[in-house]
């Protein structure tokens, strides 16, 4: 187990094993709340692809609508009333360094991206075939994995270990590369639930998407470790609004 003097931050390493516990862990979060987690998720997910439609600032706003599962998932695993004002108010404190995340993951799917260009020899204007086309996406995504293990755990760390994004992305690549082992073979199993889900007409996705934001706070839970205790911000007493579970 690492420790970091500067964050208070224990990383964990966990056996192979886990990615199934993790899954199992996260359905089960997801079927306390079952309904709930199936509408939220839904609107989510609508509202994000709706407003990802706007560019740059749109994807914004929808990196920050996903980050809120991960705030909903906190409050039930520690049997907090669920209530919009907290998790508005925790993203407007965090904004600041989600919004530099945001601009990081930009970058890096840019270089990703060229760097998957210059090793086809080919610029974007040749990219049309369906062949290329395919190599290009898949080169893409294989530049992008040590981009991803920066970016994987980073808004978690942001929102509830109070990190700035370089030390959030630190943290992030840090915990996924010791445990490669169990990440690896969870986003296998998550691959082949992905297929089944969508196969199922698209509606299997229902349940699989809120099962996979569960089992990813589960993963941080278990892999991460701080010395401080997160303590959720209470809404005001004197604003009521807000949704209520």
């Amino acid at each position: 187990m690492k420790h970091t003097e500067k964050t208070g931050i224990s990383i964990k390493i966990k056996p192979a094993k886990n990615a199934f516990d993790w899954l199992t862990q996260g359905y089960n979060l997801f079927n306390q709340k079952k309904l709930f987690w199936i509408v939220t998720s839904f609107i989510v997910y609508f509202a994000s692809l709706l407003i990802a439609q706007v560019p740059i600032l749109g994807g914004l706003v929808a990196s920050l609508l996903l980050s809120s599962l991960l705030v909903i998932a906190q409050m039930q695993d520690n049997n907090v009333q669920i209530d919009s004002k907290p998790i508005i108010n925790i993203i407007k404190t965090k904004l600041f360094a989600l919004t530099h995340l945001f601009i990081f993951n930009i970058i890096s799917g840019a270089i990703a991206s060229y760097l998957a260009l210059i090793s086809l020899n080919i610029d974007m204007s040749d990219v049309k075939d369906n062949q290329t086309l395919a190599s290009f996406y898949i080169l893409t995504l294989c530049f992008y994995i040590p981009f991803l293990f920066c970016f994987l755990f980073s808004p978690a760390l942001i929102l509830f270990n109070n990190l700035k994004a370089v030390d959030a992305m630190k943290h992030s690549f840090t915990g996924c590369f010791k445990n490669s082992a169990p990440l690896i073979i969870f986003g296998i199993l998550s691959f082949f639930l992905f297929i089944l889900a969508a196969l199922l007409f698209g509606l299997g996705l229902l349940v699989l998407l809120p099962v996979l934001h569960c089992s990813l706070y589960m993963i941080y839970k278990d892999i991460f470790l701080s010395r401080t205790e997160f303590s959720m911000p209470k809404p005001s007493d004197e604003d009521d609004s807000g949704f209520y579970v």
